[in-house]
């Protein structure tokens, strides 16, 4: 049972990657119906209901007044759920998936860099290596273990707007863990995806306004996924996971989005499972727990002799 309880975050962070498996090959199908602007914002139209509801019958009646958090909590929904939206399906505008997935597999570092530059926190060297060998997993996937085809990868503006959504994202989740401390997860998911409804419906209207929208029947599908499953489901269980671990270890887990992406090309669409894929997901999940857990081991290691020579 201590088990379960120890490995249950982990859990919940590896299941806000599986519904952003989904998100990325979605959210790149709609830029051809949508902007970003209003995929963002009936997204967050479509989440603020259900979790409207959810918060009616969970709410808990212990929390401190919204003052004492509003503009943290303003922070985050600019941060994490309108920049860090807005900026990711704006990149999917101008790239491809290959390179947004190697965009997204830079977040642990980015986290762990956030996390010692503005937390002060320490980052230990095997953290540092855990990422790294992580983000050589997503390299080996993506480049069909081809040295020379990864060589050939060409990087663009839409790149930089998704490395920049990663900067977005490890600041949301440094910012949530002090925030959930004194509020209930469904709280916080809830309040900052109301506020920043607020920040990106002037975006989302003005694309409606200029532009062309394609509200077809597999469009309002795709939305309502999204919403559902990402707006709601990821960041419950993400916010969940950050709770518990904090924001850096919760980075930790965020390659393995692609690792899932290639699970359910598998699974649902009897994809072949290559070799180079196996390898790379060996090495992401190496990477992912080498950076998340690496610190306990080496103490754990650390105490074993003290222990047997006393």
């Amino acid at each position: 049972m201590t088990a379960l309880r120890r490995a249950l975050p982990y859990l919940w962070l590896n299941l806000a990657c599986v519904f952003w498996a989904g998100n990325m090959v979605i959210g790149r199908a709609l830029r051809d119906y949508l902007g970003p602007g209003l995929i963002v914002s009936v997204r967050g139209a479509m989440s603020l209901v259900v979790l409207a509801v959810l918060l009616r019958f969970l709410r808990r009646d212990d929390e401190p007044p919204l003052r004492e958090d509003f503009w943290r909590l303003c922070f985050m929904a600019f941060s994490g759920v309108a920049g860090f939206q807005g900026v990711f399906y704006l990149g999917l505008r101008y790239t491809d998936a290959i390179n947004a997935a190697l965009m997204n597999a830079a977040g642990p570092l980015v986290a762990l860099a956030l996390a010692y530059l503005v937390l002060r926190a320490v980052v230990r060297p095997v953290q540092w290596v855990g990422a790294l060998v992580s983000l050589a997993g997503i390299g080996v996937i993506l480049s069909a273990g081809s040295l020379e085809r990864l060589a050939r990868l060409h990087f663009n503006g839409g790149d930089l707007l998704l490395l920049g959504s990663m900067v977005l994202w490890g600041a949301y989740s440094i910012a949530g863990r002090a925030v959930m401390r004194r509020r209930s997860v469904l709280s916080v998911t809830a309040l900052t995806s109301a506020l920043s409804l607020l920040m990106v419906a002037p975006w989302g209207l003005w694309e409606f306004a200029t532009t062309e929208p394609r509200f077809t029947p597999w469009v309002w599908q795709a939305l309502a996924f999204i919403a559902v499953f990402v707006g709601v489901g990821a960041l419950l269980a993400w916010n969940t996971g950050v709770k518990a671990v904090g924001a850096a270890e919760a980075m930790a887990f965020m390659n393995m989005t692609p690792v899932y992406t290639v699970a359910l090309s598998t699974l649902l669409l009897h994809e072949p499972m290559r070799t180079y894929q196996l390898a790379g997901a060996v090495l992401v999940v190496g990477g992912s727990l080498l950076a998340a857990l690496g610190p306990q081991w080496l103490q754990r290691l650390r105490r074993a002799p003290a222990t047997e020579s006393s």
